[in-house]
């Protein structure tokens, strides 16, 4: 993280949690940060660097899309291998045609 995103994470905390609230002791405070950052900064909030979108959606939409193209990758991977197998048993079946059957004799 950048200074400058450091920056707007503490502004934002202090303005949405901290000053808003009063805590007990410094594990109230702490826990109420954790949970701020967890359920809302992270989950809800929208975040320009991420277009405008929250970072939990932001990753499952990033997710998805890693999972998508890997699925694709392996199709083609699928494809080129089947199409490989395809063509050496094109091959083959040239090659046993023409040892099944005599070539004709060209006159001159």
């Amino acid at each position: 993280m950048g200074q400058r995103s450091l920056r707007i994470l503490y502004e934002t905390l202090k303005s949405e949690e901290v000053h808003r609230n009063e805590y007990r002791d410094l594990a109230e405070a702490r826990s109420e940060i954790r949970d701020f950052l967890e359920k809302v900064y992270n989950r809800k909030r929208l975040h320009s660097a991420l277009g405008y979108v929250p970072p939990a959606e932001f990753e499952a939409n990033l997710v998805a899309q890693l999972q998508k193209e890997a699925a694709a990758r392996q199709l083609s991977n699928e494809f080129f291998q089947a199409s490989g197998n395809l063509s050496i048993r094109c091959i083959q079946l040239v090659r046993e045609r023409r040892t099944r059957r005599p070539r004709p004799h060209r006159l001159r």
